[in-house]
C-alpha cells in the first residue's frame, strides 16, 4: 500500500522494525531520548555512544551512508575535542617546552564528554530521519492536529514547501550526479 512507499522512501528501499513504527512515536522517542541525553550527567554520555551506534545500525542505512555519517560525526568530535583540550583552563599535560600547545585535563575530559553528547545526538537525529519519511511525518502531524482545523491548517501550510523541497531534492542529486 502507500504506507509501504513512505517506508521504502523513509529507509532508501528497507523496510525495517523501525520504518514500520508510527511516526509520531518515533519522533517522540528521539526527543525524549534527546532531552533525556541533554540533561544527563557527563560521567553517564560515554557509555551511551554504541547504544546509538546499535539504534543507528538498525535503521537499515546502507553501509555507505552509515560510513559518511560515521565520519562526519567523528569529525565534529575531533574538532570540540581539540576546542576544548586547548581552550578550558587548567591544569596542562605535556612538556613545558609546547607552551599553550599542551591541552589540559579538564579540556580532554569535558571534550570526550561533549564529543559523545553530540556523537549520540547526531545519531539519534539521524536515525530519526532514516526511518521517518518526511510524506510520512507530514501525514502523521496532520492526523495528530486533525481535531484542531485551525492548527491542521497551519501545519499544513508550514509543511507542504518542506515537503516539496525534500521531494525534489533527489532529483536535484540525481542531476548534480549526471553533471560530474
Amino acid at each position: 500500500g502507500l504506507g509501504d512507499v513512505y517506508k521504502r522512501q523513509a529507509t532508501g528501499g528497507a523496510v525495517t522494525f523501525w520504518s514500520a513504527r508510527d511516526p509520531r512515536a518515533k519522533i517522540v522517542l528521539a526527543l525524549v531520548l534527546s532531552f533525556a541525553l541533554a540533561f544527563a550527567p557527563t560521567r553517564r554520555v560515554v557509555p551511551l555512544v554504541p547504544a546509538a551506534v546499535l539504534l543507528l545500525a538498525s535503521a537499515g542505512l546502507d553501509r555507505r551512508r552509515l560510513a559518511a555519517l560515521a565520519r562526519a560525526v567523528l569529525l565534529l568530535w575531533v574538532l570540540s575535542l581539540l576546542a576544548n583540550a586547548f581552550f578550558i583552563p587548567g591544569e596542562r599535560l605535556g612538556p613545558e617546552g609546547l607552551g599553550v600547545l599542551r591541552p589540559t585535563r579538564a579540556g580532554l575530559e569535558t571534550g570526550l564528554a561533549q564529543g559523545a553528547r553530540l556523537a549520540v545526538l547526531a545519531a539519534l537525529a539521524a536515525w530519526a530521519a532514516a526511518v521517518t519519511g518526511a510524506l510520512e511525518l507530514a501525514g502523521s502531524l496532520e492526523w495528530t492536529l486533525r481535531r484542531w482545523p485551525a492548527l491542521r491548517v497551519r501545519a499544513h501550510r508550514a509543511l507542504f514547501p518542506v515537503v516539496l523541497s525534500l521531494r525534489l531534492l533527489p532529483l536535484l542529486l540525481d542531476e548534480a550526479g549526471r553533471l560530474r
